[in-house]
C-alpha cells in the first residue's frame, strides 16, 4: 500500500533554471524528488523553486521562458546574473 501512495505523490519535475555548478544543470529531469543540493539551494534562494517545473507543465513553461518580460524569464535572468 505504501508503494502505491508514494507513486501517486512522486511527480517528475524538470529544472529549467541556469546551470549551477554542483547543484543542478539546466534541463535536468528528476523522477523521485530533487537532490539535497538543489533542495538546499532552493531553501537559500526561493526563486529556484519557480524554475522547478512539473513535467506536464513543460510546454507552457518553455513558452513563458521565451517571452522576455514574463515572470519566469525574469526569474531566470536574475539568477543567471546573480541578482536578487
Amino acid at each position: 500500500m505504501s508503494n502505491i501512495s508514494k507513486a501517486k505523490t512522486t511527480k517528475t519535475v524538470i529544472y529549467l533554471g541556469p546551470t549551477i555548478r554542483g547543484v543542478a544543470a539546466k534541463g535536468t529531469i528528476y523522477k523521485n524528488g530533487i537532490p539535497d543540493s538543489l533542495k538546499e539551494a532552493k531553501d537559500k534562494d526561493r526563486r529556484l523553486g519557480e524554475l522547478i517545473i512539473d513535467i506536464d507543465g513543460l510546454p507552457d513553461a518553455m513558452n513563458e521562458l521565451r517571452k522576455k518580460d514574463s515572470r519566469l524569464s525574469m526569474v531566470y535572468k536574475s539568477i543567471l546574473e546573480g541578482g536578487e
